[in-house]
């Protein structure tokens, strides 16, 4: 029976000392002393165009509450740039994260910015340095540094990748209804002209109208330099369609946004106007998804 105490007092003190240890080890978690605070996680990595994830960056303070704000200061270094790759949503100021008073944590939100640029993946460094209320920073170097991986999702852009066959859709946003075509569903044909002008001819509905005469075809062209797309208007408005009352109608497109550079998509949007009232028109945004 002795020997049997004896053994169960020994895995009680065991498991008292393993526990112990474990809480020093947790950034979530207090003990007395020393007291300090340190980030409670390490890392981690996210794609510029995740931009709805908010990367929280959590900071601990070990030890028993204050009455006052801890202000723990930190330095940032990598080649990501606020307001460029990424933006603060909360927590103070860059530099500064605050744990409020009567609270062990303290957060910074972070959030990547999207562009449409191959410009390779980022990264950022936040190390601690310091805080006020007698409080020291880490353990070592354990838990002082936190590190943010932002993935590029863009790719090199070639422009002899985008003639072929696609995939068309439109939404329409403002203006008077037609009849014409349909909204979704139908192939386009572009082919290359130049180097500055990319894409041939285009059905911008479809083959035929939903039985008015045929659609015609509209010119699309692409600019190299800021790599997007829109509708060559230099020889006048593309002529749409003409109706039964022998109106005309006609495409004026505006390049919105950046073609795929990790893929030949795109997406503009452009207004068709009549010809008899210039100043009734309809809106609309086609998307081109390459089929082949």
């Amino acid at each position: 029976m002795k020997i049997i105490n004896k053994f169960s007092l020994f895995l009680i003190a065991f498991a008292v000392i393993f526990t112990s240890a474990c809480d020093e080890e947790d950034g979530r978690t207090t003990f007395e002393g020393p007291f300090y605070v340190q980030y409670t996680g390490s890392s981690a990595s996210v794609s510029e165009a995740d931009t709805t994830t908010v990367i929280k960056v959590e900071v601990s303070n070990v030890g028993p509450t204050l009455n006052s704000d801890i202000i723990v200061n930190y330095t940032v270094e990598g080649d990501a740039e606020v307001g460029v790759d990424y933006e603060i949503l909360r927590g103070g100021t860059p530099g500064q994260i605050v744990i409020p008073a009567g609270e062990h944590f303290g957060v910074i939100e972070l959030r990547t910015i999207n562009n449409d640029e191959t410009d390779g993946n980022k990264s950022i460094d936040l190390t601690l340095t310091s805080a006020n209320n007698g409080l020291e920073v880490g353990r070592g170097a354990i838990g002082t540094t936190y590190s943010l991986s932002i993935s590029d999702d863009d790719c090199p852009f070639d422009i002899t990748t985008f003639p072929g066959t696609y995939n068309v859709s439109w939404v329409q946003s403002s203006g008077w209804i037609w009849d014409a075509g349909e909204n979704t569903g139908y192939v386009s044909n572009l082919t290359a002209t130049s180097e500055t002008n990319v894409f041939g001819t285009d059905n911008l509905l479809g083959a035929t109208d939903g039985g008015q005469n045929d659609v015609q075809v509209v010119n699309l062209v692409v600019d190299v330099d800021a790599e997007t797309v829109g509708i060559d208007n230099s020889n006048g408005p593309q002529e749409f369609y003409k109706n039964t009352s022998d109106l005309q109608r006609y495409a004026v497109g505006t390049g919105e946004g950046a073609v795929g550079t990790c893929g030949p998509t795109f997406s503009f949007s452009y207004d068709v106007l009549r010809e008899d009232q210039a100043t009734v028109a309809v809106s609309v945004t086609a998307t081109y998804e390459k089929a082949n």
